[in-house]
């Protein structure tokens, strides 16, 4: 994993966004269609890569329809909530990653091990916010 990446950093969540970006993944019986997001993240320590990036822009995706997560062997995305509240509980987001990741051409990262299965050995969580 360490030799694909082309950087490898610790980092914490800052801010996600979704793009315009609406595609399908036909791999899958029904396809699955997906959303584009980025997820801004504040570097900590640089492994590998430029040792001065501060911010790195993370392009991945969710599923449009939730429910395609049911399906066996279902693309594991990565799932980085941000603090939110709903009623009166604060739920805190975030968290801090250790991220292997490949230069895209728009200066973005993807995971090295693409976009379907990202979640099992690309992006890994450190800590959860509270830890």
């Amino acid at each position: 994993m360490f030799k694909k990446a082309d950087l490898v950093v610790t980092a914490d969540w800052q801010a996600m966004k979704e793009t315009d970006e609406r595609t399908m993944l036909p791999d899958f019986q029904p396809s699955i269609q997906v959303i584009g997001v980025t997820t801004e993240l504040t570097t900590k320590l640089v492994l590998k890569g430029t040792k001065d990036i501060k911010n790195v822009q993370l392009h991945h995706y969710r599923f449009q329809f939730q429910d395609d997560d049911l399906w066996t062997f279902a693309p594991q995305f990565v799932r980085i909530r941000g603090p939110e509240k709903r009623g009166d509980t604060h739920y805190p987001g975030g968290g801090q990653l250790l991220l292997f990741l490949k230069k895209e051409r728009d200066g973005r990262y993807a995971p090295v091990t693409g976009q379907v299965y990202p979640a099992v050995t690309s992006i890994l969580f450190l800590a959860y916010p509270g830890d």
